[in-house]
């Protein structure tokens, strides 16, 4: 695998669409990283079965950063082996952002059946080894923030009858509640939900009720969560 370099010329910011700003944008004041010879960036992993991104393909997206200025229009996808955020300038070059600069960024995909989003944000407390510049997936956002954190990994395999290893990128999930400024680790289970929204109690006992819910089933619980939130009427920052 290449060995990279890494050429560092620090300045602020770093996107070419932006809705809320009319700042310059020096597309060589960033964070550049080319291979040992100096040939184009290559994001791919020598060897391995996969790919590390969330959605492999480059979506259009909107960021924010944590300077308070916020884009849109940016070609982007999310490293989830590295926990990184890849831009494809209009060159067709590829850079990446620095860690901790990007808090929040939400990705469009267009498909047949419409057109869906994907929030990601950063600065979350430390927790299970993941540190403030880690991103979560918000799957339902408020007073009690549902959030996933997913990470790619490399596992090998050895071949019994030729001994040859092979490598390939597993996707492992895990989820929690971000609430009052605390992380938790969150149990699928009918009396943590209940402990969690204590002041709606009676409301989400009734939705319980109603709506039978399967609390293995994630869809059922992002409604669960939509829900509570609604009622609160509450932001989480």
């Amino acid at each position: 695998m290449k060995i990279f370099l890494l050429l560092l010329i620090y300045t602020l910011p770093f996107i070419y669409a932006s809705s809320q700003t009319v700042d310059p944008v020096n597309w060589d004041d960033q964070f550049v990283i080319v291979d040992k010879n100096g040939g184009a960036f290559h994001s791919y992993y020598e060897g391995v079965e996969g790919h590390p991104y969330f959605i492999e393909k480059f979506m259009y997206a909107s960021i924010s950063l944590s300077t308070g200025k916020m884009y849109n229009g940016v070609k982007a996808r999310i490293d989830l082996y590295k926990q990184e955020i890849h831009f494809r300038l209009p060159s067709d070059s590829e850079r990446i952002a620095l860690p901790g600069l990007i808090t929040e960024i939400i990705f469009y995909d267009t498909v047949e059946s419409g057109t869906y989003s994907y929030t990601f944000q950063a600065g979350y407390p430390e927790i299970d080894n993941l540190k403030r510049d880690n991103y979560y997936q918000v799957l339902s956002d408020g007073e009690l923030q549902l959030l996933k954190f997913t990470t790619k990994e490399i596992t090998e395999e050895k071949n019994v009858q030729s001994g040859e290893i092979s490598k390939k990128f597993i996707t492992r999930e895990e989820y929690y509640t971000f609430c009052n400024g605390e992380i938790k680790k969150f149990k699928k289970d009918k009396d943590g939900l209940l402990e969690m929204m204590r002041d709606q109690k009676e409301k989400i006992q009734d939705y319980f009720k109603d709506k039978k819910i399967n609390f293995r089933n994630i869809s059922e619980l992002i409604n669960l969560f939509d829900y509570y939130n609604s009622i609160t009427g509450k932001k989480p920052f």
